[in-house]
């Protein structure tokens, strides 16, 4: 009999709230069901981070209550109503709003959306522990998210010259590994241009978090023409759907130059120049011997004209030839003194 003291106790205090509904057509009750039973989330960067559940409370009673709402949700932010007024014999609908942090790991959640009669009729059943519970599966997806940074914003390329000093950093900004690609974009229309690119690795596995190098080789056709192109590189991780990255990098090409004026001043003596040096110089020699034949031969004759008694003027005009032939000379000793850096 003792046994029995404590329950007696608990149906003594019950028995009053029980009143009020002992004419009616029952106890209050509630029921909650919520839809979808998984919610996902996709956590890239800009995405909204966002789901819904979409919950109905049923009052089977014939007793309008007051329900109380309570979410779990660890991990998530969450917006629900606090209590809901659900009239005997009635449906009513709400929502459960979620919101996942950014770049949360994937994984899921439990949700439980727990529903409690508090009042009925006005009255405090809250002791009763009248309530249903709903749970809903929050999944965090997998995503992988490229960020690529290049070693340099330009390169200088003379037509016919190849460079492979140029690098690209891949970073994944996601929350899963992927196996991420770097690319040039418009390769046939630069291949058209004289430029070739070739990257390596083709690809590289790159942990959430982490970074890969990429690195290029750049090649210009000897018949480039100058021209600034703007290179666009593009990186990719497309295991969780097409997320992708660019950057730009500037081309200087140079075409090859056709001058025939070669830069003495950076020491550039083409061969053309010795050769042509050397046919200056036998023209130099050959236009002393002709001056020197003339005037000897001029002298001869005179002489011969005029006789011996002229002898002696005639051999003055010899030696005054000699002087003028010397200055001639001396005219071409100038010649040594022409520097080549002043053309």
């Amino acid at each position: 009999m003792a046994r029995s003291t404590p329950a007696l106790v608990l149906l003594a205090l019950l028995l009053p709230l029980l009143a009020p509904f002992a004419t009616a057509q029952g106890l209050p009750s509630i029921e909650i069901s919520c839809n979808p039973s998984q919610v996902s989330f996709d956590v890239y960067p800009g995405a909204t981070r966002v789901g819904t559940a979409y919950c109905e409370l049923t009052n089977d009673s014939s007793v309008s209550e007051n329900v109380e709402i309570e979410v779990t949700a660890s991990g998530y932010t969450f917006a629900a109503p606090g209590s809901i007024t659900v009239p005997a014999g009635d449906t009513i609908s709400f929502e459960v709003a979620y919101r996942a942090d950014d770049n949360s790991n994937p994984g899921e959640t439990v949700s439980t959306i727990e529903a409690q009669v508090e009042q009925a009729s006005g009255v405090d059943v809250s002791v009763l522990g009248i309530s249903d519970e709903a749970n809903v599966t929050l999944v965090i997806d997998s995503f992988s998210y490229p960020f690529i940074e290049m070693s340099r914003s330009y390169a200088n390329l003379d037509a016919g010259q190849r460079y492979d000093g140029l690098a690209a950093t891949v970073r994944n900004d996601g929350n899963a590994d992927d196996e991420c690609s770097v690319r040039i974009l418009e390769k046939n229309a630069l291949s058209l241009q004289g430029v070739n690119f070739t990257v390596s690795p083709d690809s590289a596995s790159i942990q959430a978090g982490r970074v890969a190098d990429f690195y290029f080789v750049v090649e210009a056709s000897e018949d480039v023409a100058d021209a600034r192109i703007a290179v666009e590189v593009e990186a990719r991780c497309p295991s969780f759907g097409i997320y992708t990255h660019k950057a730009v990098v500037n081309l200087n090409l140079t075409a090859a130059s056709d001058s025939l004026i070669p830069n003495f001043a950076a020491g550039e003596i083409p061969t053309w120049a010795y050769a042509g040096g050397g046919i200056i110089g036998v023209l130099i020699l050959a236009a002393v011997g002709m001056v020197v034949f003339k005037r000897v031969k001029g002298v001869v004759q005179s002489a011969s004209a005029y006789g011996n008694d002229d002898d002696e003027d005639d051999w003055e005009d010899v030696y005054d030839d000699d002087d003028d032939l010397d200055e001639d000379l001396d005219d071409l000793d100038d010649l040594d003194d022409l520097d080549f850096d002043d053309l």
